[in-house]
């Protein structure tokens, strides 16, 4: 993230830095961060992906120091999903051929998912490209696979997607 400020306090000739704060309200990362800066701008660096931060700058200058200025807030921008959906289950139903199959979204979808990819196959051995897709558009958890073999043993793997990219298997 890109961050600058300006400082009409600024003169030039007294020795000063800034102190930049930065903080998200994602739970695992509830700590606080700093950075300092002798110019009038930064970069920050190693962000989550598709999340809100909270930004404000401080001038330090010999033993003063400013107050802390407004706080702005930025969104990162999305990246491809980084985990696989979670907690697939395949529940039988009534009809021979078919199966239920319900997951959860990943721990870190990293933007807004648009759908996910189903895939299965009788032979897991088989290139990817060769296992049957079925797509799943939107925020559904779950699909309904058909027409299946009776009496056959399937692998499946389901993966999630957004505008960026697809994320892991599960």
């Amino acid at each position: 993230m890109n961050v600058s400020w300006l400082d009409s306090q600024a003169t030039g000739k007294v020795s000063h830095y800034y102190i930049i704060k930065y903080k998200t309200h994602v739970p695992s990362e509830p700590r606080v961060r700093f950075l300092n800066s002798t110019t009038l701008y930064c970069v920050i660096h190693a962000l989550r992906p598709y999340t809100m931060y909270e930004v404000t700058v401080r001038t330090v200058s010999g033993r003063r120091r400013s107050s802390w200025s407004m706080t702005e807030s930025a969104i990162t921008k999305q990246s491809k999903p980084t985990t696989p959906p979670t907690d697939l289950t395949v529940m039988d139903l009534n009809e021979l051929t078919s199966v239920q199959l319900n997951w959860q979204p990943p721990d870190q979808p990293n933007g807004e998912l648009n759908g996910y990819l189903v895939f299965y196959t009788t032979d897991p051995r088989h290139d990817i490209a060769n296992w049957v897709i079925e797509p799943v558009v939107g925020d559904k958890l779950s699909t309904v696979i058909k027409g299946l073999t009776l009496d056959t043993q399937y692998y499946i793997k389901v993966l999630a997607r957004n505008t960026i990219g697809v994320g892991p298997y599960s």
